[in-house]
């Protein structure tokens, strides 16, 4: 059940004077926070990726993932135009992609629109969709991103699927620049690797610190692990991996996470950018950029949904080396980069808060932060801004804050923990120099740990599968498996869950975690390869586990000799390294075995996909109109695009010599006694209250602001190219005023499959109470008297009560009297609006069984 709810009371007061009813209606709410759909019969579906998914011939595609079916039966009422598939070109980063798919004549949504309109059985005169609901995978969710939180956006999306999007670029892109670079590679000879055994078995001989053990033995199983493994085959097995690289090179630039411009490590990616065309300063750092800032538009943000996986390694680390992480500050951006989206980003805030500013002028304050020290020079600027247009230093420093901190990205030693630099400094004084970029196994496992903020249910491998990950990852230095984080090959969690995100902090995110792990033992037979691989890894693992407890008891028992007879200790512990040794390369040929089928990680990239269609994933229930619990099952996707039901009054516009009124549909007569929407508007006894449609203030559907207030619907029509768009927008408007008895109120019920509610429950007063609820095709109506049901439903209906577009009419006296026979046993609206105080209270549960009490 969701733990989202606003609670709703209306309230009518009515005094009998000169045989006129006076009637006051007013909402009491409050409201937390609430994902609401808007209905389907509005939305389209966009199946948005640049992994050619779209290409129904291929082994992976929206259509063989079932992702297709999925959502025409469980989401479109079985409506296959109303989902439309678009694939991009890698090659194009997300940034170049998003000023493709969403501007211009011939974008997303107007391709979408057009395939949708092309059905020659479809009514002209049908509300043509105008809002969107994006499904994207991997880095076409930042195409869209970079959409939304530009200045171009209209707010055409009203929810994104982001599935194993690396929000925060991934370490794989780093590897695919600097495959071929002598930068990552790490290998040795022979000889340098046995020159690591005695330095090894030195530190052993005259005993040293647990660290200093510690970083030994890593040393030592490389060694070992080195002088064993065929480096040339294990570079074979990771090839796969980069064969598109260069394909996607702007896409790389983008995701990366370590390429730095002042950085001479990288001056051989400079070369083949410059070979290609490529201008650098406008990829390096997108990523960054794009989660240093909310959004520069004035529409609010869609809902978000981040999916990812966790449970297996990803591949390449980059050049997560000591220096990249501790000494070495990382300059991302180019500083004119910065200055742009300082320019856009202040003069944004300034026109929200009702100050039309100069963009030239404001990006003349920051030009000379260019040339100086941007962080200073940006606050300066910051300041004078503020004393330009007499506005508080707060509403804009904290975007100028965020954005030129990006000038200086570095890791701040002070939260390291003294652990970490107690190795360091160890490091540093002891080890040659060749061998001190080896240390960013050992660094990197310890700092993963304090850098991670996943929960650490979903942060974990279990037991030996991690041992063994982490055993490999310390000794494939080339094409590193990365245990700094996991996820898919490609795309870490961390990145996919999004935490640094701005646009996430301030709107809000929901995030979904699946094991891969988990997946693949629960369907081995169609991940035999990858099923393979983990078994290996976790042999690996069991191998070293046994090392350790063996060498935990050599360490305890050399100890003690040597405490007893000093010379024989130092015997001890040249055996106690012997049998390291001998140990460390008992697990050779489970790492070999392993690596050979390190490919097979690819076979996991759409599981996440895969797994939110599960209908077995929410075992729920919804209680009856009689409170009886009623089970259900639904998928993770259907969670994600249904949100919470919300009830509004619809309204219709009134146009007169001195004002534009809106009217909220709260009627003293049922429509079939009017002919039109205009006749309402324009008979005054047909309603009550009619109020200023500038006084509409509109607010984002899921929120109401005032707890005096009731949620009303404003729908406005536009013909374009002989297709009709429908648009909508909400407010909350205080209490208003009726004179007679509501004979119908005419909802809208905000839900993505409002026709398929399973339960519509009016509360009068706690006194008369009527149901509409759904137990198959059909819908049964019941009665309650002092909240005592009849048995039996007073009538049954084989068509549902709400439209799909979500109106929903309520007659209620009409609907208290249905099986009534006899006139004397009528209910008369009188016992539904009494004299005095009256309440009405709206409970509707939805199809996956999500509840609102209004």
């Amino acid at each position: 059940m969701n733990n989202f709810l606003i609670f709703f009371l209306l309230f009518l007061q009515f005094e009998f004077k000169m045989k006129n009813f006076l009637t006051v209606l007013h909402l009491l709410a409050v409201c937390l926070y609430a994902a609401v759909a808007e209905p389907s019969q509005s939305s389209m579906a966009i199946l948005l990726d640049a992994s050619g998914l779209c290409k129904e011939s291929s082994s992976e595609s929206w259509q063989n993932l079932e992702v297709k079916n999925f959502l025409k039966n469980n989401a479109f009422y079985g409506d296959a135009n109303a989902i439309y598939c678009k694939s991009y070109d890698d090659a194009l980063s997300p940034a170049d992609a998003a000023k493709i798919l969403f501007s211009g004549s011939n974008s997303v949504f107007n391709e979408a629109i057009k395939k949708w309109s092309q059905n020659k059985q479809r009514n002209q005169s049908e509300d043509v969709p105008s809002r969107f609901v994006i499904i994207a995978e991997g880095a076409a969710g930042l195409a869209v991103r970079e959409y939304i939180q530009s200045k171009n956006y209209r707010g055409e999306i009203a929810n994104v699927l982001f599935f194993n999007t690396p929000h925060e670029g991934t370490g794989f892109a780093d590897q695919a620049l600097l495959k071929n670079s002598s930068a990552l590679n790490k290998s040795k000879s022979a000889s340098d690797y046995s020159d690591i055994i005695p330095l090894a078995l030195a530190v052993y001989l005259v005993g040293g610190s647990d660290a200093l053990e510690s970083l030994m033995m890593s040393l030592l199983k490389e060694a070992v692990f080195g002088m064993a493994q065929n480096t040339n085959k294990v570079k074979e097995n990771f090839s796969s991996f980069f064969s598109d690289a260069d394909k996607s090179y702007k896409s790389m630039l983008y995701l990366s996470q370590d390429l730095d411009l002042n950085d001479k490590v990288y001056d051989e990616v400079k070369t083949k950018a410059r070979e290609k065309g490529i201008e650098l300063k406008d990829y390096v750092g997108n990523t960054q950029l794009l989660n240093s800032y909310s959004k520069l538009g004035t529409f609010e943000h869609p809902f978000y949904n981040n999916v990812y996986s966790y449970g297996l390694p990803t591949i390449g680390n980059g050049r997560r080396t000591l220096a990249d992480f501790a000494d070495q500050a990382k300059n991302h951006v180019s500083k004119e980069k910065l200055r742009e989206m300082l320019t856009e980003s202040v003069s944004t805030k300034l026109v929200e808060s009702g100050i039309n500013a100069d963009a030239e002028k404001i990006g003349n304050y920051f030009s000379s932060a260019v040339s100086e020290d941007f962080a200073a020079e940006a606050k300066s600027a910051a300041e004078k801004i503020a004393a330009e247009y007499k506005i508080p230093i707060s509403q804009i420093s904290d975007c100028v804050q965020s954005i030129s901190s990006l000038s200086k990205l570095k890791f701040n030693k002070e939260n390291l923990p003294s652990s970490i630099l107690k190795v360091i400094s160890i490091a540093n004084k002891f080890l040659p120099e060749k061998y001190k970029s080896e240390l960013y196994s050992t660094f990197i496992d310890e700092y993963s740990a304090t850098l991670s903020e996943m929960d650490r249910s979903a942060k974990e491998i279990r037991g030996e599968l991690k041992k063994g990950t982490k055993l490999i990852s310390n000794n494939l230095s080339n094409y590193a498996i990365n245990f700094f984080d996991e996820g898919t090959f490609d795309v870490p969690a961390v990145s996919a869950i999004g935490k640094n995100v701005r646009a996430f902090k301030e709107s809000g995110v929901t995030q979904i975690g699946y094991s891969l792990e988990d997946y693949i033992k629960e369907k081995g037979d169609d991940y035999k390869e990858l099923k393979s691989y983990l078994e290996h890894v976790s042999k690996a693992g069991k191998l070293e586990e046994t090392r350790e407890n063996i060498n935990l008891g050599l360490k305890i028992g050399c100890s003690v000799i040597e405490h007893i007879h000093p010379a024989a200790g130092k015997a001890c512990r040249a055996a106690q390294f012997t049998a390291n040794v001998a140990l460390i390369a008992n697990t050779s040929s489970a790492i070999e075995n392993a690596v050979k089928e390190v490919a097979s990680l690819k076979d996991a990239k759409f599981i996440a996909v895969k797994k939110s269609m599960d209908k077995n994933q929410h075992q729920s229930f919804w209680n009856d109109h009689n409170g009886i619990r009623r089970d259900i099952q639904f998928s993770d996707m259907e969670k994600m695009l249904f949100g919470t039901p919300v009830v509004s009054l619809q309204t219709v516009h009134q146009k007169t010599d001195s004002s534009d009124n809106i009217i909220p549909l709260a009627l003293y007569k049922t429509f079939n006694q009017v002919d039109s929407f205009e006749d309402i508007s324009g008979d005054s006894t047909v309603y009550g209250y009619a109020f200023l449609e500038k006084e509409f203030v509109e607010i984002p559907r899921h929120s109401l602001a005032n707890s005096n207030s009731v949620m009303m619907k404003d729908i406005r029509y536009e013909k374009r190219d002989g297709l009709q768009f429908k648009y909508s927008r909400y407010a909350a408007m205080d209490a208003f005023t009726v004179r007679d008895f509501i004979k119908e109120y005419r909802f809208v019920i905000d839900d993505f499959q409002p026709d398929k509610l399973r339960l519509i429950k009016f509360d009068f007063n706690a006194r008369m109470q009527i149901a509409f609820e759904r137990d198959g095709d059909f819908w049964y109506i019941y009665r309650g008297i002092n909240n005592i049901w009849e048995s039996q439903a007073i009538d049954t209906l084989s068509e549902s009560p709400v439209q799909k577009d979500g109106l929903f009419v309520f007659r209620p006296k009409d609907i208290f009297n249905r099986g009534v026979k006899d006139a004397k046993d009528s209910i008369f609206l009188s016992a539904i609006q009494e004299d005095g105080a009256n309440s009405i209270s709206i409970y509707v549960v939805n199809n996956i069984g999500y509840a609102n009490n209004q």
